[in-house]
This record gives C-alpha cells, structure tokens and sequence, in this order.
C-alpha cells in the first residue's frame, strides 16, 4: 500500500512552522540553555511527527518493505552493538573536544534514532537497501576525500601532518583527530538525523518517494537553506555551514526519493555533515586564508557536482512535477 502525501498546502505551512519554531526556540535562552544549541533540530524533529500524526499520515520512517515474517530481536540488538561499536572505536582517539560539544538535546535524538533505526532493521528485510546505504555513504564522503586531497596539495608547512588519525595537541595546527572525528559524528548523525531533518525535510517537506519530482526536492532543499540561515542567525553553525547544509539537502532529497528509504538519505546526510566538520579540521594546517579559500571552494564544487548528477537521474525517472503532476491528473480523472 503507497504511503499518502500530505497535501501541497500542508506543506507550505509546516515549512513556516518549522522555520518560526526553530527561530523562536534558538532566541529562548532558558530553552536553549537546558537543551543545548540541538534544540532547533529536535524541535522540526516534533513539529514533523506531529503534523504527520496529526493528519493521520505514517512517519514512514522504515521502508515499505519487504517486511520480515516476525519480528528480529537479533537485528535490533545487532544495530544497537554497531552504532555503539563506532562511536566507542572513535572515542578512543584524541576527539575530546568533538565529545564535549554535544548536549542534552543530541543525546535525546541518538537515543530516539537509534531505536527507531533498530526497530526498523528488526521489522524489515535490509538486504534491498544496502547497494543504497553503501552508495549514500561514498557520495557522502566524496567531498571530503577531494578535500583532503587538495589539503595535501596547499599545506604551507610539509612537516605538519594533517591528522588523520591521532592528534595529540593543538601544537600542529590540529584539535580534533580526522578520521575517528568523522566516524563518531557519522554514526551519531545517522540515529539524530533519521528523526529530525529526514523526517522534517524529506518525509514532510518531499512527501511520499515513489511519487515525489525535483520540484519538491528544490522545495525541500529551500526550506533546508532557510533553516541553516536560521541557526546561523542565531549563532548555530557558519555561513559556509549554511551553502553546504542546503547542497546537502538536496542530494539528501534526490536520494530519498531514489532509495525510497529515509535510512539511506540520513545516511548521507550523517556522513556528509561529518564529512564537512572534519575537513575543517584537516584545513586547520593550512597556511594562508587563500589557500584555505581554495580548499573549502573544492569540497563545495564537489558536492555540488554530486548534487547535479543525482538530480539529473531524479529528472530522467520523475520528471520536474513527480507526485504534483500525478495529483493533477488523478483529480481530472475523477471530475
């Protein structure tokens, strides 16, 4: 059975009520202060659940199927043990001051994500999605592998290493260690995300995927750019945090309705927001504001480029109107 759209209208309104929530929120200081600065994503977390709910619409945060003949316990604690497994595997590096931002809010949405992606995984055969997940999470480190290379390329000092793996103070230029750094947050980012801008900005925003054209995508990825303006606004994130969040969201989109599959899209979503911080610490050895400029330039062209070839085969499979045209047509039939 396809899951239903909200409609065109709905959408428009739960994108300003995203916006304003989120707005508000961020400029509570008592609100902020007992959640953390995560509070303008778990709060488009809830708005998007209960508009959905409200309008007696399916989260459809698992996939349409195919559903397992019982429910798999094993596959629940095994999808727990992994996420755990990363995040354990990456605290091990020096990454203290990656694990000292996180809030209470962050904390609240791993847990909430992760058993929404364990029930998942126990209700519903994998075996399908995992071309996608393998797929969303190489696109979502294309940007930074370019990056990085790049970085090798416009390091000043050629003794200073870029930290991939360790870094054992801040005397090389380095705070945060590269690689472990973008495990944890990947793996945080998958559980936190599902619930939050999947949820608002894909199921909400872009409605049902089997049905859904670039002009939802583009309508998302606005309404993403509009809330990244917010956050930076209110000291959340950078200018260049807000280019690359909407880039992203409209790869996030394209994938979505590729995939079918919100997994897959917070899968990209996670590896490429983990991707874009911890390129910002491989940056930290570079030696002049212009040669900073050229790698943060590369790591946009490459994810921009990424984003004009999923939406030239969301175009080719669904057209510019997708799931509007659709609507259209099944109203005129039914006059």
């Amino acid at each position: 059975m396809p899951v239903r759209d909200p409609p065109v209208w709905a959408r428009g309104v739960a994108a300003a009520f995203l916006l304003v929530a989120s707005w508000w929120l961020l400029n509570t200081n008592s609100i902020r202060g007992l959640v953390g600065e995560s509070i303008g994503a778990l709060c488009i977390g809830v708005i998007a659940a209960s508009i959905l709910q409200g309008m007696h619409l399916p989260l459809a945060i698992w996939s349409e199927g195919p559903w397992r003949k019982r429910f798999a316990a094993p596959a629940v604690i095994g999808t727990a043990i992994g996420l755990a497994a990363l995040i354990l595997i990456a605290r091990i590096a020096n990454i203290d001051t990656m694990v000292d931002q996180l809030d209470l809010g962050t904390g609240v949405l791993c847990v909430i994500g992760a058993v929404g992606l364990g029930f998942g995984v126990g209700f519903v055969r994998q075996r399908t999605y995992l071309a996608w997940y393998g797929f969303a999470l190489a696109l979502g480190i294309v940007p930074f592998l370019s990056d990085l290379v790049v970085t090798s390329f416009n390091t000043a000092d050629r003794t200073v290493p870029l930290c991939l793996l360790s870094a054992p103070s801040s005397e090389n230029g380095c705070t945060i260690a590269v690689l472990p750094s973008a495990i944890f947050l990947t793996a945080v980012g998958v559980a936190s995300k599902l619930v939050t801008e999947e949820l608002a900005f894909r199921r909400l925003l872009i409605g049902a995927a089997a049905r859904a054209g670039i002009s939802s995508i583009l309508f998302s990825s606005l309404v993403a750019l509009a809330w990244y303006l917010v956050l930076s606004r209110s000291g959340v994130g950078t200018t260049g945090s807000v280019v690359a969040g909407a880039v992203g969201a409209l790869s996030a989109g394209c994938i979505y309705v590729l995939s079918k599959s919100l997994v897959a899209s917070a899968i990209f979503s996670a590896a490429f927001a983990a991707s874009n911080i911890s390129a910002a610490a491989a940056n930290a050895p570079v030696g002049t504001p212009a040669e900073g400029w050229v790698v943060s330039l590369t790591y946009l062209v490459a994810a921009s480029v990424v984003s004009l070839l999923l939406c030239s085969v969301v175009f080719r499979k669904h057209g510019f109107l997708g799931n509007l045209k659709e609507a259209t047509s099944r109203h005129v039939i039914s006059n």
